[in-house]
């Protein structure tokens, strides 16, 4: 089991300024199956998975927030395309219709199925 746990700010660069966002808590697991942890961190728990591949994704929050913080340390090309940040709102919105953004649709774009 991978546990990654971040202690440190997460730190992105984005629109050509340092921009710093509090620190995160959560658990993560690559693998092909469910870790026993899983289901402890219900109803923030989401997995990212196509049948037994090691490249299955499982992610436990204490709250759907932490999904939107980690966002911001996001890089693949479908996130960058599908989510756009409003500073004023302070939150995560779709780019195509502006509507609030979904915390599994979020993992999704950054996962690599």
């Amino acid at each position: 089991m991978n546990l990654i746990n971040l202690k440190n700010l997460i730190t992105n660069r984005k629109q050509n300024k340092m921009m710093t966002y509090p620190a995160i808590d959560f658990k993560y697991h690559q693998g092909p199956y469910e870790p026993d942890w899983f289901d402890s961190c219900d109803p923030y728990h989401y997995s990212i998975t196509s049948g037994t591949s090691p490249f299955n994704e499982w992610y436990g929050f204490n709250n759907d927030e932490d999904v939107h913080k980690l966002a911001h340390s996001f890089t693949s090309q479908t996130f960058i395309d599908d989510f756009v940040f409003l500073e004023d709102q302070n939150a995560w919105y779709y780019s195509n219709d502006k509507t609030l953004a979904d915390a599994r649709a979020m993992l999704e774009a950054e996962s690599r199925f």
